[in-house]
C-alpha cells in the first residue's frame, strides 16, 4: 500500500480525478487464467451440457472458443470497430458451428459466470481507492474488455460495495480503446475532466501508461498480478488441467497480501505442495468412516492445519488432534522413556475407535509402527498410517496399513521443511506433578526457526487455503492433483527460484555451514541436468533431434 499511496500523493498535488484500469489493478482474473476457464467450461459442457451441443464443441471447446476470439478480432476491421464485444465472439463461434441462439445463451452465460466466480480484489488498490473516495475525491473505472459492463460491475461490487456507483468504461461497449486513446478522449469529455488533472493508474506499459501520458495524464504503473516464469512455466504445461490453473491463480492471489520471502514461499509452494496431500487424507478419512485423525509432530503439523481449514469450510464430522512424537522420541531404548511414551499414547489416542489414523508426511514408517505396537499391547484396534511419501518398502506390515500419496514424485526430504511445524524436534517425554505426561520440545531450535520466519511461511500457506477453499476447487475440478504435484516437485527440486533456494538452503535444521550448501546447490544443478535429459528422452525429442 505505501509505495502506490505514495505515488498517487505525489501526482494528486493539485487534485482532479484517478481512474483506474479495472482487471489486474483492481480486481484479477488469475485465479483462473483465460486457459483455465475456457478448459472449465469443456469441463462443464461434458458433465452437464453433452446433450445440447455437437460433440465437437463438447470436447474441442477450449480450443475452439480461443479460435472465434482470434476470428472476432480479424473481423472487426469490417465494422469499423475498435475493440470486440462477448456476443461478436459466440457469434463467430455460431457461425462456424451452426449454433442456435439459445446454445450462444447457455455459453455466455456460463462464461460469464465463471469469470464473475473467478475474479479476486486487488488488496492494494482497494485499499487505496477506499482512502480516495474517503477524501471525497472522484475515481472512475476504465477497462479494454469484451465483457458486458454489468459482468464488470458485478465482479467489482463483489469486491467492495462501495464500487457499485462509480463511473465505468468499457471498451467493448464503448467502441473506443485505452490504447488507442480514444477511450481517455470519451471519458475527458462525458466526466468534464482536464488531462492536468488526471491520474490514471493500470498494469499495461502502453495503454495504461505511454498512451495517456502522452495526452498528458499523469501514469502510475502497477504490477501485481503479472506473470512469471513458474506461471509460464506452468501454463505451458496444463492448458487444459484446471487444477494447475486454479492452483497457481490461488498462489498468485495469496502473494498479493504479503512480500515477505517466508510468506510467499508458503503461498507459492507449501500451499500447491500439500493441498493435494491433505485432500487425500480427508478422502481416505471419510471413506473408511474414521473419527479421529492424529499428526505426528511435526511433519504433520501443516497437513493438519489444511485438513482443519478444509473440514471447517466443508462442515466434515472428523476430528484431528496434533500428537507430539519424533524418530529419536519413538525409538528411544531408555526404559524410562519407553514408559512415559507408552503413557503419553494411552493419554492421547482414544483406542476405543473403529480404526486410528496417523499421519506422517516423509520417512520409513518405522515410527509409527513404534507408536503401533504399544496401541496393539491393549487393543486389536487396526492402525493405518499416512505419508506423502515414503523411503522404504521393506518395513513391516505387520502393526500398520501403510497408504502412501505420491509414490513416484521425486520429493526429497525437502518435504519435511515444507510441512513442518514452527517448532523444534520432540526430544522425549516428562511427567508433570499431576501425572500428565507433556512432550520435551528443543526449544533452543524453536527460538531459531522463528526468528528464520517461519511462521510468515505458515501464514502463507493459510492465506493459499482460504482463497483454494473460497473457489471451492475439489468440488469443482476432475483434473488431476498428482499431475501438478509433479511439476511442482520439478521446480522445487530442479528450478528453484533463488528465493525458494535460499529458504530451503538456511532453515535451521539444514543449514549445515558452507559446504552443506556447496554440496546442496550442487545435487540441484546435477538434478536440472538429469531432468532435462530425462524430459527429452520421455517426449522422444531425442528422435527428431537426429531424424
Amino acid at each position: 500500500m505505501k509505495n502506490i499511496f505514495l505515488q498517487w500523493k505525489s501526482c494528486f498535488r493539485n487534485g482532479g480525478v484517478t481512474s483506474f484500469d479495472v482487471f489486474d489493478t483492481v480486481i484479477t482474473r488469475c485465479a483462473m487464467s483465460s486457459f483455465g476457464i475456457f478448459a472449465y467450461m469443456q469441463e462443464q459442457l461434458r458433465s452437464k451440457y453433452a446433450t445440447v451441443f455437437p460433440k465437437h464443441i463438447v470436447n474441442n471447446f477450449q480450443r475452439i472458443r480461443i479460435e472465434a476470439e482470434g476470428c472476432a478480432r480479424k473481423r472487426m476491421s469490417l465494422y469499423n470497430k475498435q475493440e470486440i464485444k462477448l456476443i461478436d465472439i459466440y457469434q463467430c463461434l455460431a457461425y462456424d458451428n451452426i449454433l442456435s441462439d439459445e446454445q450462444i445463451r447457455i455459453l455466455i452465460d456460463l462464461e460469464t459466470d465463471i469469470e464473475t466466480i473467478y475474479s479476486y480484489p486487488i488488496p492494494e488498490t482497494i485499499s487505496l481507492i477506499k482512502y480516495i473516495l474517503s477524501q471525497d475525491q472522484r475515481v472512475i473505472f476504465i477497462s479494454d474488455m469484451y465483457l458486458p459492463t454489468n459482468v464488470i460491475r458485478t465482479m467489482l461490487v463483489n469486491a467492495d460495495p462501495l464500487f457499485a456507483n462509480i463511473p465505468l468504461y468499457v471498451s467493448g461497449e464503448m467502441n473506443a480503446k485505452k490504447s488507442t486513446g480514444e477511450i481517455f478522449k470519451l471519458v475527458s469529455r462525458k466526466e468534464d475532466i482536464d488531462y492536468g488533472h488526471w491520474v490514471h493508474i493500470g498494469d499495461n506499459i502502453k495503454s495504461d501508461v505511454e498512451v495517456p501520458r502522452k495526452l498528458g495524464i499523469k501514469t502510475i504503473h502497477v504490477d501485481f498480478a503479472s506473470n512469471d516464469a513458474i506461471d509460464r512455466f506452468l501454463d505451458a504445461h496444463f492448458t487444459n488441467n484446471t487444477f494447475a490453473h486454479l492452483y497457481g491463480g490461488c498462489a498468485k492471489l495469496a502473494k498479493l497480501h504479503n512480500d515477505s520471502i517466508s510468506y510467499e514461499i508458503g503461498a507459492r509452494f507449501g500451499g500447491p505442495l500439500l493441498v493435494g496431500y491433505a485432500e487425500w487424507l480427508l478422502e481416505l478419512s471419510l471413506r473408511a468412516n474414521m473419527q479421529e485423525i492424529y499428526f505426528v509432530s511435526r511433519d504433520g503439523f501443516v497437513p493438519k492445519r489444511m485438513c482443519d481449514a478444509i473440514i471447517k469450510a466443508r462442515g466434515y464430522k472428523i476430528r484431528t488432534k496434533y500428537i507430539y512424537g519424533s524418530r529419536k522420541a519413538f525409538t528411544s531404548k531408555d526404559v524410562n522413556q519407553r514408559e512415559l511414551l507408552e503413557h503419553y499414547i494411552l493419554q492421547e489416542i482414544d483406542i476405543n475407535q473403529n480404526s486410528i489414523f496417523v499421519i506422517d508426511s516423509f520417512g520409513v514408517g518405522k515410527s509409527i509402527e513404534e507408536l503401533a505396537k504399544i496401541i496393539h499391547k491393549y487393543s486389536n484396534i487396526p492402525v493405518y498410517s499416512a505419508h506423502f511419501k515414503r523411503t522404504n518398502y521393506l518395513f513391516s506390515d505387520r502393526y500398520t496399513t501403510k497408504c502412501e500419496f505420491a509414490k513416484e514424485i521425486d520429493v526429497w526430504d525437502n518435504i519435511e521443511i515444507i510441512a513442518s511445524a514452527p517448532e523444534g524436534s520432540c526430544l522425549g517425554y516428562y511427567s508433570e506433578t499431576d501425572g500428565r505426561v507433556c512432550p520435551l520440545i528443543n526449544e533452543k531450535m524453536t527460538k531459531k526457526i522463528v526468528n528464520f520466519g517461519y511462521n510468515e511461511y505458515i501464514e502463507g500457506i493459510d492465506k493459499f487455503i482460504e482463497i483454494y477453499l473460497k473457489f471451492n476447487a475439489c468440488s469443482s475440478f476432475n483434473s488431476s492433483s498428482l499431475d501438478v504435484l509433479e511439476e511442482y516437485i520439478t521446480i522445487l527440486n530442479r528450478f528453484p527460484t533463488k528465493n525458494l533456494t535460499r529458504f530451503l538452503l538456511d532453515f535451521p535444521e539444514k543449514n549445515q555451514g558452507f559446504m552443506f550448501k556447496y554440496i546442496r546447490k550442487a545435487e540441484i544443478k546435477f538434478k536440472k541436468a538429469k531432468f532435462l535429459l530425462k524430459r527429452i528422452e520421455k517426449q522422444k525429442l531425442i528422435n527428431l533431434i537426429f531424424n
